[in-house]
């Protein structure tokens, strides 16, 4: 941390921050949470709010509070999360809201905008971008982070500048996920072929499991220890059953990576992420596998290339099995080559990334839209009423839709680019088909105005919504 910063923080009043997440269960969104609690713990009030939690000792002394914020939930829930939040602002006296993926985006968004608390959205990966294909999320999301000027933090650069070229986000930072290097004692790596591999088993990693579990014979892996646990266990114990290639043992979830690689000895560990920054700053050898690929053993080289990008091999160049096998097999004659743990200090450590995140969370201002304000006026006069449609899923309501088309329809909005793309994505929709509907009839009335009351500035905007509706079909 240098010293201009350090002054800043302590010259700052302590604020009180609203951590927003989907889930607190175990994983390196968990892992990221913990590190900024545990780090500015000094400078930050922390209240959280979960859909699902899993009992954490470093959470214990918070006010941690529950709300359904996931996937499958209806429009009368959603009314009841926004309030539940707003309410917990309200009576917490909350400074600021830092929210998290994947579904807690929305009912954050609302209460922030609605209560003029600023919002800070930490994108974790790809995923944290692509999870609703429907058109109320995709929609909602699009316009959250292009035009309410949100603050967003990126772990990786790469889906930074995704962020600013497509999305046309005016307020992006990129800050890595970082680690306690001082927790890190140097281990001595073993050559004695046994390899560990750590990953959440889901079907999101599960293929480059498989590439680990079907090359290992290849690289000279005589046992690979598979720490983790999720819904793809079964089937990728079937898949090593039948491979044969190496002894492999799944040894379930490790809550801490650092006892497991001080639990036996271990010629290397295999990864991506955050799993890099661990066993690097342990000294050990890593061999980078993500996005369906084993990329190689990371050198300064490697590291240098894809840090920026959260040590995951999106860009990266296909590489040759038989270069990796003749990488591993030097390996144990030149471990200095692969260790990492001065260059995993020197960028990496909480003591240089947090207070940065500090500066991000104590200076962002409020968001507001009006298009926002009066859709949720809109929800609060119909959940008021007894309608069926109260009981519709959030993200896959006709009346809700509905509702947004009509919001968002009108000259000033459509006039944007980012709508228009927004609207033409939804194409192939029935609500397209009412929205281009309503621009016909919006046509249809202002021609009977002009008729009686000519008036060039109309008959400008008419041939504007005429040739909307033209791109729109």
């Amino acid at each position: 941390m240098d010293r201009q910063m350090e002054r800043t923080i302590k010259s700052n009043p302590k604020i009180k921050c609203l951590i927003i997440s989907e889930s607190f269960l175990r994983g390196g969104l968990e892992n990221h949470i913990l590190k900024q609690v545990v780090s500015l713990k000094d400078r930050l009030d922390f209240v959280f709010c979960f859909s699902n939690y899993q009992p954490h000792p470093s959470l214990s002394s918070y006010p941690i509070y529950n709300c359904n914020l996931g996937p499958d939930i209806t429009i009368k829930e959603f009314y009841k999360s926004v309030q539940a939040i707003i309410d917990i602002i309200h009576s917490e006296k909350i400074n600021v809201i830092h929210v998290h993926p994947f579904y807690s985006l929305f009912p954050a968004v609302f209460a922030g905008v609605l209560t003029s608390t600023p919002i800070v959205y930490t994108l974790h990966g790809i995923a944290s971008l692509n999870f609703n294909n429907a058109f109320i999320g995709t929609f909602l999301q699009r316009y959250f982070l292009s035009e309410l000027n949100l603050a967003i933090v990126s772990v990786s650069a790469h889906y930074q500048q995704t962020l600013e070229d497509a999305y046309l986000a005016k307020k992006v930072f990129y800050l890595p996920n970082t680690i306690k290097t001082s927790n890190y004692q140097h281990i001595k790596p073993v050559p004695n072929h046994c390899w560990a591999m750590v990953a959440r088993l889901d079907n999101v990693r599960k293929a480059e499991i498989i590439e680990v579990i079907r090359h290992a014979h290849q690289l000279g892996i005589q046992q690979l220890d598979i720490y983790g646990h999720g819904p793809a266990m079964d089937e990728l114990k079937k898949i090593a059953e039948s491979e044969k290639n190496c002894y492999i043992r799944f040894i379930g979830w490790a809550d801490n990576l650092l006892d497991m690689l001080s639990s036996k000895p271990y010629n290397g560990i295999i990864g991506q992420g955050q799993v890099v920054l661990e066993g690097g700053a342990a000294g050990l050898p890593v061999l980078l596998a993500s996005y369906g690929r084993i990329t190689g053993l990371l050198d300064e080289t490697l590291f240098d290339r894809i840090k920026s990008r959260n040590f995951i091999n999106v860009n990266e160049p296909n590489v040759d099995i038989s270069f990796i096998s003749s990488q591993m097999k030097s390996l144990n004659n030149n471990f200095k080559k692969y260790n990492l743990r001065s260059k995993i200090k020197a960028e990496f450590d909480t003591k240089i990334v947090m207070p940065q995140y500090y500066q991000i969370l104590s200076q962002q201002q409020p968001s507001y839209s009006s298009s926002l304000v009066e859709l949720w006026r809109k929800l609060d006069i119909a959940i008021k009423e007894p309608q069926v449609i109260i009981n519709e899923s959030f993200f896959n309501s006709p009346f809700l839709e509905q509702l947004i088309i009509d919001e968002f329809s009108g000259y000033y909005n459509l006039t944007n680019p980012f709508l228009i793309d927004s609207i033409n994505q939804y194409g192939q929709t029935k609500s397209l088909h009412r929205q281009v509907d309503h621009l016909q009839q919006q046509i249809t009335r202002l021609n009977e105005v002009v008729q009686k009351l000519p008036s060039r500035r109309i008959k400008k905007f008419i041939r504007y919504l005429t040739s909307t509706t033209t791109v729109l079909r």
